[in-house]
């Protein structure tokens, strides 16, 4: 990542703190990590961290984590939900002429719903029965919004994926007509 020093090390202090046991810890890293860090990278760079590297560890895992455990407040996986939609929109948000780029993220995203569905499942199944209503796991409707629209944010970048394909072909057919006559 092309990011300056005092940034990466602010990353790893984050991701140490969300991984740790404090809630109040986590809560702070993970806000730090939404209105600060994010906003900050490009989307090459969001991609990066999402999918971590030798340096440092992936961002997508420990937030998968936080998401799909109860042991974490409901803060903390608010918190976690909504930095990971906001990585996610600021990763997809990069359109590039460059194949690799857009294969490297087309690819990515289809590692990310496979990981991301279970728990998607989990947090909306029904727990229990209280006076006549099922309780799905993730009581919070606000967190529950939050992993549709994820949803939503990976669908599109899938979709995005395919019209940048499209529009790549439209710009090579005339051409290799042309050539050809």
């Amino acid at each position: 990542m092309a990011q300056p020093s005092p940034v990466k090390d602010e990353i790893k202090n984050c991701i140490q703190d969300i991984s740790g046991s404090n809630q109040i810890s986590c809560r702070n890293a993970l806000r730090t990590l939404e209105q600060s860090i994010c906003p900050q990278l490009d989307g090459q760079n969001a991609l990066l961290l999402l999918k971590g590297n030798t340096h440092i560890r992936a961002l997508d895992e420990i937030l998968l984590a936080v998401i799909s455990s109860n042991e974490h407040s409901e803060t903390c996986r608010e918190r976690a939900s909504t930095c990971l939609k906001a990585f996610l929109e600021r990763a997809g948000s990069t359109s590039t002429t460059i194949p690799q780029e857009n294969q490297e993220l087309h690819d990515y995203t289809q590692k990310l719903i496979i990981l991301f569905s279970p728990i998607f499942t989990k947090r909306f199944a029904s727990q229990s029965k209280v006076g006549g209503k099922y309780k799905p796991v993730e009581e919070a409707e606000e967190i529950r919004l939050l992993l549709v629209q994820i949803m939503v944010v990976l669908v599109q970048i899938l979709d995005s994926e395919k019209d940048t394909i499209e529009e790549m072909k439209d710009g090579v057919e005339p051409a290799v007509a042309s050539i050809c006559h």
